[in-house]
This record gives C-alpha cells, structure tokens and sequence, in this order.
C-alpha cells in the first residue's frame, strides 16, 4: 500500500505542480529540506523555493507543455518515473528566444520519499535534444 501512496505523491506533483502549474502544492507535496540533483538547477534561498522558480522558469518557457507519465516503478521509498514532456517553445529558455516550435522530450525523475513527501529527487532528461528542437535542428520524435 505504501508503494502505490507513494506512486501516488509523484503523479500529483507532476500533474497538479509541472502541468498545472499548481505552486501552493510546494509546500505539502515537498520536504522543507529538499534535496535536488539536477545540474541545471539554480541555488535559491530555499530548496523549495528553487524547485519553484525553476517549475516557473520552464512553464514560462513551455506554457502549453504536458508531462505524461509513461511509467513507474516503486521499491521501498524510492519512486522511478520515466515520463515524456511536449509543448510548444513561445518564451526565452536557457538564452534561447522563443521559436514557436514543439518539442518532445523524455526523462526520468527518481525520487525518494519521506513521510508522505518528496525528500530527495534525481532528474535525468535529454536536454541536449531539447535544445536542438528549440533550435530547429530536428523536429520531435526524431531522435
């Protein structure tokens, strides 16, 4: 039962925080003293107010973009989710001004949760192909 609660937690963040943008659910679904490893995460003056800034950062970037998860895996307090994210590029993102184009791109979070929250998350995503949607260098789906 605590595998799937804990299933549950990650497609909520995802779907209520990442796609709907939902910031006040921050606070209930992430520890205070959360611990991210994402390389492109920037410092802020709380662990959750830079998961915060960088959920605005790419929803300001991708406003229309969609995180479906694709699957999940649960053991003990860890949670694998392998998901694919589209949307349509209309704002600055990462120096890069707006393309108008889609994108497509795949990922996996890993996270560890604690007391109902998540308390440490790993993000591996293909960047490199994000940006060369972004760029006009191949269009999604042809990776």
């Amino acid at each position: 039962m605590a595998l799937e609660a804990n299933k549950a937690v990650i497609r909520r963040a995802i779907n209520a925080v990442l796609n709907q943008g939902q910031l006040d659910l921050v606070s209930e679904l992430f520890a205070e003293d959360l611990r991210e490893h994402d390389p492109q995460q920037a410092v802020a003056e709380t662990p959750q107010q830079a998961f915060i800034n960088a959920v605005k950062m790419f929803r300001s970037a991708f406003p229309d973009n969609v995180m479906h998860i694709d699957a999940q895996i649960a053991e003990g307090d860890l949670v694998a989710t392998r998901w694919t994210m589209t949307g349509t590029h209309r704002s600055e993102f990462m120096g890069i001004a707006a393309s108008n184009r889609p994108v497509e791109v795949s990922g996996i979070f890993f996270d560890r949760l604690q007391e109902g929250k998540i308390a440490e998350t790993w993000a591996n995503y293909d960047l490199h192909g994000l940006l060369a949607q972004i760029r006009g260098d191949h269009a999604p789906g042809n990776e």
